[in-house]
This record gives structure tokens, C-alpha cells and sequence, in this order.
């Protein structure tokens, strides 16, 4: 009642401080077992596994096998710390990186398509524009200072580093 007599903006204040108490809670939860420490290190280990290898297009049952888990283990605990499934990850780290070779170097998008892993430039594109809601060269025009307004960009992946 308070928080309605306060006027705008106030209970959504409120609720964020919520929900940032919550996830406090859960997270330090979720820190207290030897075993959760255990798979956020595996967990890690995965993540920099997929960075690593980025343009190999490792399958999730790899990188399960290679960090010593078994895949639909891997899969469900992947997806539980990170918010995506391996193949989402490895595809939001693949646009992540074209995002970065299109502002800081001249790679045409064909180049930039191969080298982040894509089979072909044309799925790359239709990729890239669903994720970030413009093509490639439109990302380009607009990290290079024109005043282009993104329509859906992901923000949830320019999180993911603060769920390690």
C-alpha cells in the first residue's frame, strides 16, 4: 500500500529490489555445496571450451564429453546456469563475436560469417538479423556512427558473463 501511494515507477522499484533480493538468495544457495562449486567449474570449463572453438561448431555431446559429462546431464545443468541450451550459447557467442569483427575490422560479412563458424554467409545473415534485428552491414553502418536504431537486440547474452 505504500508503494501505491508513492505514485509512479514505485512498485516496479520495489519489485526489482525483490527480485534482486531473491536471486541474492538463490544464488548464494546455489553456491554452498561442494558439488554446485564443482559444476561451476565444469559449467566454466564448458563455456571456455565453446569460446575456444567457436568457428569448429563443437556439438554439446563434444563439449560434454570433453569436460566428463554425460549429454543430458550436460545439456539440463547448462541450460540451468546459464539460461541457454549449448547450441543457443554457441550461437549467441557466434553473434557476439560478428558483432565485434564488424565494428573493429574490415572483414566483408562473408568473411566474418566463416570465420565465427557459420556454413554459409546467407544463413549467417538471416541468423544475424533475427538476433539482432538488422543485417550485418546495417550493424556495421551503425557502430560506425550513423544514427540506426537497433530493433530487437539481444540483451540477455551481454549478461551472460555475469552468470559465471
Amino acid at each position: 500500500t505504500v508503494a501505491q501511494q508513492q505514485g509512479a515507477g514505485h512498485q516496479q522499484i520495489l519489485a526489482g529490489i525483490a527480485s534482486l533480493l531473491l536471486g541474492f538468495a538463490y544464488s548464494e544457495n546455489r553456491q554452498t555445496s561442494f558439488r554446485d562449486r564443482h559444476i561451476d567449474s565444469l559449467i566454466s570449463q564448458a563455456k571456455i571450451l565453446m569460446q575456444e572453438n567457436i568457428e569448429q561448431n563443437l556439438p554439446g555431446k563434444v563439449v560434454a564429453q570433453q569436460i566428463g559429462m554425460g549429454y543430458s546431464w550436460f545439456r539440463r545443468v547448462f541450460k540451468e546456469y546459464t539460461g541457454f541450451s549449448p547450441n543457443q550459447y554457441m550461437q549467441e557467442l557466434k553473434i557476439s563475436k560478428s558483432k565485434e569483427l564488424l565494428t573493429n575490422t574490415d572483414l566483408n560479412s562473408q568473411q566474418i560469417a566463416y570465420s565465427v563458424g557459420f556454413e554459409t554467409p546467407s544463413y549467417f545473415n538471416i541468423v544475424f538479423k533475427k538476433k539482432t534485428g538488422m543485417t550485418p552491414s546495417k550493424y556495421r553502418e551503425f557502430t560506425q556512427g550513423n544514427r540506426l536504431q537497433p530493433q530487437n537486440e539481444l540483451s540477455n547474452f551481454e549478461s551472460l558473463s555475469d552468470k559465471e
